[in-house]
């Protein structure tokens, strides 16, 4: 979409900002799964480099927020602890932000660990 913005952070990871997803909090889920899927299947199909066939199986995470209620350290946080959740289901996934599930659990983001409780007073709305 071009309203939507891309950005590679480095290496393999890539940040996909998605705008106007809807009006509410369960039109925003919705419409952030259906972008999410096919990113997904495109990433998933297979293509030619230097005459070998590849296929990547990526491990995707989506966290929703609603304005500039959450700092963009949060927000990479959250979408971080979901794509380890989607690289624990056996990778090749694409899995929401939760905050009910963060509390319970504490996961590696980049160098250092993530306390999640500390991410469960965000204000964002309850992902699926």
């Amino acid at each position: 979409r071009e309203i939507d913005t891309v950005a590679r952070l480095g290496g393999d990871e890539i940040v996909v900002l998605l705008t106007r997803l809807g009006t509410g909090d369960q039109d925003a889920a919705d419409s952030a799964e259906r972008v999410a899927a096919k990113i997904h299947a495109a990433l998933n199909l297979s293509f030619s480099l230097g005459g070998s066939d590849y296929r990547s199986t990526p491990s995707m995470g989506v966290t929703l927020f609603k304005g500039q209620h959450t700092s963009m350290d949060t927000l990479m946080k959250q979408a971080d602890l979901a794509m380890y959740r989607s690289k624990a289901a056996g990778r090749n996934a694409v899995r929401f932000f939760s905050r009910a599930r963060c509390c319970s659990i504490t996961l590696p983001i980049g160098n250092h660990f993530c306390a999640a409780p500390a991410m469960c007073s965000t204000g964002l709305p309850q992902a699926r």
